[in-house]
């Protein structure tokens, strides 16, 4: 007998907006190898327009702080449904990514880090949190009792 979580985002609940404003600052911001792991991803959740801007915005190397902005901040982040379904591995990649923010908001701390970028970064533990609580909740609704679940890790 096998089970498997299913997270469903909605476009609206903000969740998945911003982890992929997370997810396009970190392509903006690193080498092609990195890009390239991060790009299926985007391809595969993000609506083609948003999806082959971030593609020229990162072709045309933008400042930073433009990216979030001019961009992110006004919209540019669009999905291919209202509603995005993740299983298995890939909320492995995204609790990994959750957790990167994290680990980059504390190393961005006492830099000398536009207020712009150090917000992108912000709500990464309730994320986290947040995600924890509706697994625990599709458990419990399955039947479970007293189910605790300790993180939502990548490790």
């Amino acid at each position: 007998m096998k089970s498997e979580i299913t997270l469903i985002f909605e476009e609206n609940d903000g969740t998945l907006n911003w982890l992929f404003n997370i997810i396009a600052y970190a392509h903006h911001i690193s080498d092609d190898k990195v890009k390239g792991m991060l790009e299926p991803m985007m391809k595969e959740f993000l609506h083609p327009d948003s999806y082959k801007k971030l593609i020229e915005l990162s072709d045309k190397n933008i400042p930073e702080e433009e990216l979030i902005t001019e961009h992110l901040n006004k919209g540019l982040i669009r999905f291919s449904s209202p509603t995005i379904k993740v299983r298995g591995q890939k909320i492995k990649a995204m609790s990994y990514m959750i957790e990167q923010a994290g680990a980059m908001q504390k190393a961005a701390e006492g830099e000398d880090v536009p207020e712009s970028i150090m917000t992108l970064f912000k709500g990464h533990q309730g994320i986290l949190d947040r995600m924890k609580e509706v697994v625990t909740k599709a458990i419990e609704d399955a039947g479970a009792k007293n189910v605790k679940i300790e993180s939502f890790s990548s490790m």
